[in-house]
């Protein structure tokens, strides 16, 4: 079992405090100053690191349902590496068919949003490559 090391959670902790401030960031994210310091100090899990931590518990596709889920959180997206230049040119072609016959019923809803998110972002994907 791969354990994953803390200390790059804790500096994009520490990265995210510094914008606002340990009192800004703590009442953001509805905790305590006195709970943001242990997280610091150790004494408490790191969440980012909780998270990285929990997501290796599942399934890669729950895993990146998690980073997607962040990504989308923070007004941006995933793109998956992985697999052949042609195989993940023709996941990419079969998700936005899927996304298009999906939408085919002219209603819109959380998970066809959602469809539409990860197709776009594989298609940008394969733009980057």
């Amino acid at each position: 079992m791969t354990i994953i090391p803390r200390k790059p959670f804790d500096l994009a902790l520490s990265d995210h405090i510094d914008v606002l401030g340990p009192i800004g960031f703590a009442q953001n994210a509805g905790m305590t100053t006195r709970q943001l310091n242990r997280i610091r100090s150790g004494d408490q899990p790191n969440p980012f690191h909780r998270a990285a931590e929990w997501s290796r518990l599942g399934s890669a596709e729950t895993a990146n349902r998690l980073v997607s889920m962040v990504c989308e959180a923070n007004d941006g997206f995933f793109i998956q590496e992985g697999g052949s230049d042609s195989t993940n040119i023709e996941d990419t072609i079969q998700k936005a068919a899927d996304v298009i016959k999906g939408l085919a019923d002219g209603s819109l809803d959380d998970e066809d949003r959602r469809l539409v998110r990860e197709a776009v972002a594989a298609m940008i994907g394969l733009l980057e490559k």
